[in-house]
């Protein structure tokens, strides 16, 4: 015989850990706007089920859906949400212990909002699941932190199968070392501007917000702080074909003396390179400058993926093996840089 559990999120904050920039709408439902946030929780029983608000369909632009990945005990599984799909769920469990993860893997200004979970069994049950953490870890990027165009699907244009944030160098660092991580990225933006040339936003406009969308409210920066900060930028900023070197090094410097005033204890781990190398001078002059006076602040120029094999998917983006060998470069400079702090 089985039996049911319904549970609303918010009457389960205690039990459940969320990732990422997260908060709880009037509502009750959890908020996910950022790439790979989302939340965790322990379960007993043989199928889960968790119940969405209606996500927004846009007639004319196709691919404009939330792609959401759900795993249960390490074993993932992606879905699309969109108006008329309101639930993710797995059955054909064994009738025991799991653990849920949800992650938001695809990006976008519209937020995806968590109601409800639902548990089947024969004595069904939620436990908390409180995963220990090595250290803090928050990336500042663009697409690539995205995970955009890891997957090369059949292409008609822009779909959110080719995008998993959880395909992501950042967030395979992060698992790899056991880290808290929050990834704040935009696709398309720069330090400076972005690939179309516009200042509208950048890199420290978004980073400021609580949610991507613009009307967001300003994120509280004093209720959590990283570790590692991690900057990704500079793509764009290149391919907008108008952004001097003088230009990027005040832009560099100007997030850097941001960052810096948000976050006085962390590490600044400026990482660069994976498609192109147009700004590698300036930031070893403006970054090497930064470091003769504080000792928390370096530089990661890593190899384009354009160079290595098998490493190229849509869009000239990192595919999966360009980011698992990104990931591998994140993880042994976080490293040494965790081994100086200790």
């Amino acid at each position: 015989m089985f039996n049911s559990l319904n549970k609303y999120l918010s009457d389960i904050k205690e039990d459940i850990t969320v990732f990422g920039r997260t908060s709880f709408g009037e509502g009750g439902e959890l908020r996910l706007s950022w790439s790979a946030s989302g939340f965790g929780v322990k379960f007993v029983g043989s199928a889960v089920a968790v119940f969405l608000h209606p996500y927004p369909d846009y007639e004319d632009s196709e691919g404009m859906y939330a792609s959401l990945k759900l795993e249960i005990d390490g074993v993932g599984h992606k879905s699309a949400v969109t108006r008329d799909s309101r639930i993710v769920f797995a059955d054909g469990l064994d009738d025991g212990e799991h653990t849920l993860r949800l992650f938001r893997a695809s990006a976008g200004d519209e937020v995806v909002r968590v109601s409800a979970i639902q548990v089947v069994g024969a004595a069904p049950a939620i436990l908390p699941y409180r995963p220990e953490y090595n250290f803090r870890l928050e990336i500042l990027g663009d697409s690539i932190t995205c995970g955009y165009g890891a997957f090369r699907g059949i292409r008609t244009g822009y779909t959110c199968f080719e995008e998993d944030a959880t395909a992501s160098y950042g967030f395979l660092a992060s698992e790899y070392l056991g880290a808290e991580l929050r990834l704040v990225s935009v696709s398309g933006l720069g330090l400076v501007k972005s690939c179309s040339g516009s200042t509208v936003t950048r890199f420290i406009d978004f980073f400021k917000r609580s949610e991507r969308r613009p009307e967001s409210h300003p994120h509280d920066f004093t209720s959590w702080q990283p570790d590692v900060l991690v900057i990704n930028g500079g793509t764009n900023d290149a391919g907008s074909g108008t952004v001097s070197d003088t230009d990027f090094e005040k832009g560099i410097k100007e997030l850097y003396s941001f960052a810096r005033s948000v976050y006085p204890e962390a590490h600044i781990l400026f990482f660069y390179g994976a498609m192109g190398h147009a700004y590698r001078k300036v930031y070893e002059k403006t970054v090497g400058v930064l470091a003769q006076k504080d000792d928390r602040v370096s530089l990661k120029i890593v190899d384009a993926v354009s160079e290595e094999k098998n490493e190229v998917a849509v869009a000239s983006h990192p595919s999966v093996i360009g980011q698992k060998r990104l990931g591998k470069e994140l993880t042994e400079e976080l490293d040494r840089i965790l081994s100086d702090l200790e």
